[in-house]
């Protein structure tokens, strides 16, 4: 859906804010400081306990956006507003801290990250099980997502690694959380039978599953973080491939040159070797690809994502 032109207006003044900050004009300085200001103090009282502290975590927060000349706002586009890339960034800046809280307080820094995530939760949600009818549904997704976040000491959230964005991990865990949930609702071996007079709640089908008609910032972060790891984890294979003895290689080769993986019996004819030989071959590539790529991170990224 293309932006109104006010929207457009605002998007390239946002840019052209930015990019005037990013040379260190001090009027543009100071005007950017006073946008972002509501949005940061307001995710560090998220933070705190009592005003005194979220002013010492505001003014260590803002010393920490104006690092290497506002280094993190260099990749603001202006597809999104400059708030929310602003919450954005404070969020993934302040990753450290909302982990340490569940270390340290468990309630309170649960209470700190359902601040933060709130809202976003509840838009994945709508974009997934869209319209009035499924308005209880939806509540009890809700519930289910932060139970299951919450399980086992926080252990989803805490699996963060540190690379990329904290909020792209987040979002892309409930989204998977969700995709799972409505998946498990919707098989026929699970649909409640309503006996006379009784009303049952379906969840709905795959297809009935809604989507955005123009990708929020949020939907964008994640997509842009999935196509990374995947370029990352295909880097990867390739890589590890290249290391394979020729006949393993050319055995590899004729495997993923078709649209069809090709039958044992077809590749030993191609390969003129006995199709015992052809079984052997495959145990010997699929373990010795395992052994090479089983511990790299950007594999394990990639395959936590989807």
């Amino acid at each position: 859906m293309p932006l109104a032109g006010s929207e457009r207006i605002r998007g390239s003044d946002d840019r052209a804010l930015v990019a005037a900050l990013l040379v260190g004009e001090p009027e543009s300085i100071a005007q950017f400081l006073e946008e972002i200001s509501p949005t940061v103090w307001s995710i560090c009282c998220a933070l705190s306990g009592y005003e005194s502290e979220a002013r010492d975590k505001f003014i260590d927060t803002m010393a920490l956006l104006r690092a290497g000349g506002f280094a993190r706002f260099r990749t603001y586009n202006g597809r999104s507003s400059l708030k929310t890339f602003a919450a954005l960034v404070v969020r993934d800046a302040l990753a450290l801290q909302i982990l340490q809280l569940l270390q340290s307080d468990r309630p309170k820094g649960w209470r700190a990250f359902e601040q933060l995530f709130d809202a976003d939760i509840h838009h994945l949600i709508g974009r997934r099980l869209p319209g009035p009818a499924y308005e209880d549904i939806r509540r009890d997704a809700y519930q289910n997502i932060c139970l299951a976040l919450i399980d086992n000491d926080y252990r989803r959230i805490k699996a963060y690694s540190g690379k990329g964005s904290f909020s792209g991990f987040v979002l892309r865990s409930v989204d998977n959380l969700l995709i799972d949930q409505i998946r498990s609702n919707i098989s026929p071996r699970r649909r409640p039978r309503a006996s006379a007079g009784q009303v049952v709640r379906i969840f709905p089908s795959p297809d009935d599953v809604g989507e955005p008609a123009e990708p929020s910032p949020e939907d964008r972060l994640l997509q842009a973080e999935h196509d990374e790891q995947l370029t990352a984890a295909l880097d990867v294979l390739t890589r590890a491939m290249k290391t394979l003895p020729d006949l393993e290689r050319l055995y590899l080769t004729i495997v993923l040159s078709g649209t069809e993986t090709p039958s044992s019996r077809e590749i030993a004819r191609i390969m003129q070797r006995p199709v015992e030989d052809i079984y052997a071959l495959r145990q010997r590539v699929v373990k010795r690809l395992r052994d090479v790529i089983c511990e790299e991170s950007a594999v394990k990224n990639w395959r936590a994502s989807v």
